[in-house]
This record gives structure tokens, C-alpha cells and sequence, in this order.
């Protein structure tokens, strides 16, 4: 679940490591979702800074989510990447860790290493 001030793991090499929810663009967060938060803990000397904002994509949450074909599944923790500030583009170059089929299917190509068909 993704309410105000979840603090949220980052699975990138962007640098960030705990991200602080502030604002959710949508009423129902799941996977695919865009949030807006502030970097709570950083590593030093990379791209971004302790405090500043930015946008994250959920990659997986422990909540179950509904599948188009009508399974269940359910992610082992939250996990979230980064976006460039205003853009709908990944902030780094490597993701740590798996993401949902959902995500590959809504628009963030940079993700998917194949295309899906969606029936």
C-alpha cells in the first residue's frame, strides 16, 4: 500500500536508495503507477541529491494485483525507479530488480527487452 510518507526501496543505479512518498497522481496505486516523492537517503557523488524530487514508477508491490488474464500475483516488496523531472523516461540505465508485465505494457519501452501483444 502507497499512502503519504511510504517510504519506498529504489531498485536503479541512479543512486537513491530510500525514496519518501509525497503526492499519488492516481487514487488506486499499483503496479505501473507514477508517484511523486523526495530522496530520503542517497549515495554520494552520484546524479541525484538527498531532498530533491522526483517521479518514480512502481515496478512491484506486495499487494495482490488483478492480471488482464484474470490471475493474481503479488510482488515480494515494494520496489520503485526513478523518472526524469517532467519526462516519462528512466532516470538510469539498470534496473536491480523484476518488474510486472503491466509495466513493460504501459508505455515505459526502456524496460521491455521484447514486445508484448496484449489480447
Amino acid at each position: 500500500m502507497f499512502n503519504k510518507n511510504t517510504k519506498i526501496k529504489l531498485c536503479d543505479n541512479s543512486g537513491a536508495l530510500i525514496l519518501k512518498c509525497i503526492h499519488s497522481y492516481n487514487n488506486r496505486i499499483d503496479a505501473a503507477s507514477v508517484i511523486l516523492g523526495t530522496i530520503v537517503k542517497a549515495r554520494p557523488n552520484r546524479k541525484v541529491k538527498k531532498s530533491d524530487l522526483y517521479s518514480a514508477l512502481i515496478l512491484c508491490s506486495p499487494r495482490l494485483h488483478l492480471r488482464f488474464s484474470g490471475f493474481h500475483i503479488k510482488g515480494v516488496k515494494n520496489c520503485a525507479v526513478l523518472l526524469k523531472k517532467n519526462e516519462k523516461v528512466l532516470l538510469a540505465s539498470r534496473i536491480k530488480s523484476f518488474c510486472f508485465l503491466e509495466v513493460r505494457i504501459f508505455g515505459f519501452s526502456r524496460i521491455a527487452s521484447i514486445s508484448f501483444d496484449v489480447f
